[in-house]
């Protein structure tokens, strides 16, 4: 006989604090969770582990000097899948480590890998601690910089392993306010075993309990599918996470995201910026001269900016530097601090 395992997820029936998971996603697609036992035999003993998932911490955005400095991990999957695109995810990890910097910042970033095991420690590919960022060429943001420049990728996917490094940063003590896991494709390795192949139920349950224990500290996760493999239901992202996917307006609030590679670059700088209330400014620059062809965006035009009063109690100011010339495309652009959301 095989048997349906179900969990009452009526009201009442998922513990506070708690959310459940109706599916998740294996090699075979889409399927109920946990699902259907394997065929029974008299006198054996089978054993299924159901997990729930914790609710996700929010996130406080760091918007002033009386806020403390954001302290924040990027968790990487360098498994062999991510091969082609390793210059598109550096370039995305380099992205947000520049929104992170800036004069004075005291904002830190730690980084941890992950592909068959955790870390993906081959040629470099190894763990960073907690670096205060500091500015463009500081001594921590060229160390973090130099480390994003040695990732390389090979072997399987194992997100439990990937997570649990981080769970146990700190042992019971909160050290990170936000986790942001980027993966680009399921799981097929766990600390009970995998073949680099099958992405099983197992392989999830697992990486839902090392992300508990993540959330269980009161730090946010974001779960960050990139890229093909990652394009289908969200089952997965949602189980390691929380029920919130991304919509226009909602970076801060969303439990997960799903990116295409050339996507993954703003996705993340948005992440970043929001976290450190900055937001972008941009001019693009049209040049008609008399006389001659059609418009055409313009280089080389130089543009000022300053920030002026202050609104509801949120005080804006025009990050370093204040003059900007435009690019190739015609486009000058600011980064402007803000000391509230709104």
């Amino acid at each position: 006989k095989r048997w349906w395992i179900v969990a009452d997820t009526s009201s009442g029936m998922v513990p506070v604090g708690w959310y459940a998971n109706g599916q998740v996603v294996t090699d075979a697609g889409e399927v109920n969770y946990p699902g259907r036992t394997a065929a029974m035999r008299v006198g054996q003993t089978y054993t299924y582990a159901l997990a729930f998932s914790v609710n996700n911490p929010p996130l406080l955005p760091k918007c002033d000097a009386a806020s403390p400095a954001l302290k924040v991990a990027l968790l990487v999957d360098l498994s062999g899948s991510v091969d082609d695109e390793l210059p598109l995810l550096k370039e995305a990890a380099r992205g947000f480590l520049n929104t992170l910097a800036g004069p004075g910042s005291a904002h830190s970033l730690a980084m941890y890998t992950f592909a068959e095991y955790a870390p993906r420690n081959t040629g470099g590919s190894a763990n960073m601690a907690s670096t205060v960022v500091g500015a463009a060429n500081s001594t921590g943001y060229n160390a973090l910089n130099s480390r994003i420049g040695t990732w390389n990728t090979g072997g399987g996917t194992n997100w439990d392993q990937g997570l649990y490094q981080v769970a146990q940063v700190g042992g019971a003590t909160k050290t990170f306010d936000l986790v942001i896991m980027i993966t680009d494709g399921m799981p097929t390795f766990a600390r009970t075993g995998g073949n680099g192949e099958d992405a099983t139920v197992d392989m999830v349950t697992q990486a839902i309990f090392s992300a508990n224990a993540i959330k269980a500290k009161g730090t946010r996760v974001i779960a960050l599918g990139v890229g093909d493999g990652m394009s289908g239901s969200p089952a997965n992202l949602r189980a390691t996470s929380g029920p919130s996917g991304y919509t226009s307006g909602n970076a801060l609030t969303a439990d997960y995201f799903q990116a295409s590679w050339e996507t993954l670059a703003p996705v993340l700088r948005q992440l970043a910026a929001g976290a450190t209330c900055q937001s972008q400014v941009e001019v693009t620059k049209t040049a008609d001269p008399y006389g001659t062809p059609p418009p055409a965006l313009a280089a080389g035009w130089v543009f000022g900016a300053t920030a002026q009063g202050t609104s509801s109690g949120n005080t804006a100011s025009v990050m370093a530097p204040v003059s900007a010339t435009t690019n190739s495309s015609g486009i000058a652009a600011w980064t402007v601090k803000h000391t509230q959301t709104n």
